[in-house]
């Protein structure tokens, strides 16, 4: 940033690449870069020249893009990529991006991060197809995710060592608890083959409608319940019955 001109950027990018070889994480922070945006496609076009002896060997990325400049790198990050927490600008559909992300094939933490301004809503279904060995998947939006007992039974098989699954608790726009998945929805998370899941969030109806008064349910292993914006139109005193029996060691944030 101290020399953001073309000269500067190759002084530095021959030093770099002295090093390479011992870099297994990549950072990216777009906004700041200090330079136009001729200059940041030029240095991503020089980026190129260390996929020989640097980019294959990159297992952690961390970017925070604000322009489709950025995307540039997405598509030279390795398929072997275990790491990813990635910022998305506002104007890009993420369940496009998700089929981007579908060559990672041994992708184990991903956290997704959104800057959006439209209300356009996320169905939880939308995010499938990523490698099966995810452990780790936390998405960050302004909106809220919508999805139901199938569609996040579902998930957690698609991806049975998944151990920590945020959906968004705490959007900045929120909606009328009726128009939220349902309490009820969480009794898929006991039933989950082997009970993997450490870590649960997402925003929910807490009026406590559709829930079942049946204690034959296997309490889960949870260790971490984040109900985020989670509210209730209504006295809570079911929904608070239902997760103490369900997830009787959970911290529960709400």
């Amino acid at each position: 940033r101290a020399n953001p001109t073309r000269e500067g950027f190759a002084t530095r990018l021959q030093s770099f690449m002295a090093y390479a070889g011992m870099i297994r994480g990549l950072r990216l922070h777009e906004d700041e870069i200090q330079c136009c945006p001729r200059c940041f496609r030029y240095a991503c076009g020089s980026i190129l020249k260390l996929l020989p002896t640097f980019l294959p060997l990159v297992a952690k990325a961390d970017l925070l893009l604000t322009s489709n400049y950025g995307f540039h790198f997405i598509a030279m990050l390795p398929t072997t990529l275990a790491v990813l927490d990635i910022t998305l600008p506002s104007k890009v559909d993420v369940t496009e991006i998700i089929t981007i992300f579908q060559r990672f094939t041994r992708l184990e933490d991903l956290r997704l991060q959104t800057r959006r301004g439209h209300a356009e809503l996320y169905w939880l279904s939308g995010f499938l197809g990523l490698a099966q060995m995810l452990r780790i998947f936390h998405l960050q939006d302004s909106c809220p995710v919508i999805y139901g007992a199938g569609e996040l039974e579902e998930f957690l098989r698609t991806y049975p060592r998944l151990r920590s699954l945020s959906l968004n608790p705490s959007p900045s726009r929120l909606m009328p608890p009726a128009e939220l998945p349902g309490l009820g929805c969480l009794d898929v998370i006991p039933r989950q083959l082997g009970q993997v899941l450490e870590e649960f969030g997402g925003l929910l109806n807490l009026d406590g409608s559709g829930v079942t008064d049946s204690y034959a349910m296997p309490s889960s292993n949870l260790r971490l319940l984040d109900l985020g914006s989670s509210r209730s139109c209504q006295d809570d005193g079911k929904a608070r019955a239902f997760i103490r029996s369900r997830f009787p060691s959970a911290l529960v944030r709400a």
